[in-house]
């Protein structure tokens, strides 16, 4: 209900139209993968995902906390549903990214940061990128919010930075339903979206009172790579 404009994007920008979740998918409930993979496949929209701390299961830790795997692990279901939680592409000349920036210890206890198993995968997914090229990293908890009110940043931002620094990079992040923009390095600008639930379905607004909504990017020109504008 809250992203059915979103269908109608390909006719008003008359271009493809590809979609990204920024995490909180079901709510820890992991019998809701099924309905909501149906509910996005219905947005007219190729939409990617991406998980966040709501998206593990309950009973375990994360993969790379736990010994023995195939008993289960926090992102058994997301995977079933979406495949691997770390994972990129290209839109013409734009190295897409989503990653995993949740640490989850089980039972909806979890830290946001990178796990060095996480940066691993990043240095080396960007050794095929050249430098100074776009790049749009995906996450759910942000990386550089300097409100208090907002808070939530990944713990070890500062290594992400310096794999990032050599690119023009934008940073899409989630989780605390609060909107807010900032400027971590030169070449470094994070969106961190306020969430089309607003302050978790309370009313219209978002914690900072931003509108309900999302956000809408136009890739325009590699001299002009980006326009944006907030859904409400």
């Amino acid at each position: 209900r809250d992203v059915a404009p979103s269908r109608g994007l390909g006719d008003v920008y008359k271009r493809q139209i590809v979609g990204m979740g920024l995490g909180d998918l079901v709510w820890d409930a992991m019998n809701l993968y099924a309905p909501y993979r149906q509910a996005v496949s219905n947005l007219g929209m190729t939409m990617f995902q991406l998980m966040g701390n709501h998206d593990f299961n309950l009973l375990y830790k994360s993969i790379t906390q736990t010994d023995h795997p195939a008993d289960g692990y926090g992102e058994q279901n997301y995977y079933q549903s979406f495949g691997p939680a770390n994972y990129s592409f290209n839109i013409g000349k734009v190295h897409v990214i989503a990653m995993k920036d949740i640490d989850y210890d089980g039972n909806k206890k979890y830290t946001e940061r990178f796990t060095p198993e996480d940066l691993d995968w990043l240095r080396k997914d960007l050794s095929y990128v050249p430098k100074g090229n776009i790049v749009f990293l995906n996450v759910h908890a942000p990386v550089a919010n300097n409100t208090v009110a907002a808070g939530g940043n990944a713990r070890n931002a500062n290594a992400l930075f310096q794999l990032l620094r050599p690119y023009q990079v934008h940073i899409f992040s989630g989780h605390t339903h609060f909107y807010e923009n900032q400027l971590p390095a030169p070449t470094i600008y994070e969106h961190n979206i306020g969430a089309a639930c607003g302050a978790w379905w309370a009313g219209h607004v978002n914690r900072c009172g931003a509108p309900n909504g999302y956000l809408v990017l136009s890739l325009i020109h590699i001299s002009e790579p980006t326009r944006r504008s907030y859904i409400s």
